[in-house]
């Protein structure tokens, strides 16, 4: 809290592996900090929906999030990330285990990367201005998911499905 009176002009938080950051410690400097553009979270335990709440809340500005490796990080607060946050250009959540069928919907959003996602499986995404989509060794990514991408994401000119062992094409029919 300290650190967070001291230095309210902050513009980039890496707090990346402070396991002794508490929920509480980490909401309070987030509400001082309101002029973040970047935040990295990066397996901190103490990050859950009341801490997401408090970003989206409290600090607008923020373009970059990196959320990768947050355990309690679910479908639902992706959502508000994505959202909530309206100049977000990138968003990295590699790692979450509790992503299965987030809805992720931005206007800015240029780079998403869900790679290492063990439960993702049907992620709706719709981002038109999104060209970098990263979901490498999600091994439960079915084809129903990617084949949205299309009409959700027009712009995007990158698909890393690296590993993505059950995810299948099938051949389209001849009208």
């Amino acid at each position: 809290a300290e650190l967070a009176r001291a230095c309210a002009r902050v513009r980039a938080a890496q707090l990346r592996q402070c396991p002794g950051i508490s929920e509480a410690g980490l909401r309070a400097a987030i509400r001082r900090w309101s002029h973040l553009e970047a935040v990295d979270l990066c397996a901190l335990p103490s990050v859950a929906d009341a801490t997401v709440l408090q970003v989206v809340s409290s600090c607008h500005a923020v373009r970059a999030v990196d959320a990768s490796m947050c355990a309690h990080l679910t479908d639902g607060t992706l959502a508000l990330i994505a959202a909530g946050l309206p100049q977000l250009q990138r968003l990295d959540c590699f790692g979450a285990p509790q992503l299965r069928a987030p809805h992720v919907a931005s206007g800015t959003l240029l780079r998403l990367c869900l790679s290492g996602c063990s439960a993702l499986r049907l992620p709706r995404v719709q981002c038109p201005k999104l060209a970098d989509l990263r979901m490498a060794n999600c091994r439960e990514l079915r084809g129903a998911a990617v084949a949205g991408l299309a009409q959700g994401c027009p712009a995007l000119a990158r698909a890393d499905l690296v590993g993505c062992a059950r995810l299948a094409f099938a051949e389209a029919e001849a009208p």
